[in-house]
């Protein structure tokens, strides 16, 4: 049974890598994100507090 939960870790672990890890798609998510919301507001920076 062990062995079984171990050969499903490694499984799910490689094929993590082979598609580009978590974080990579969280970075890619986020500047495609980032993106269009500069589309959508018309660019500026999105990385400061708008000034009134």
């Amino acid at each position: 049974m062990s062995s079984l939960l171990l050969h499903g870790k490694r499984y799910r672990s490689a094929k993590s890598r082979a598609s580009g890890g978590l974080v990579d798609k969280y970075e890619k998510a986020l500047s495609e994100e980032m993106a269009k919301r500069q589309r959508l507001y018309s660019g500026g920076d999105l990385t400061e507090f708008p000034d009134f």
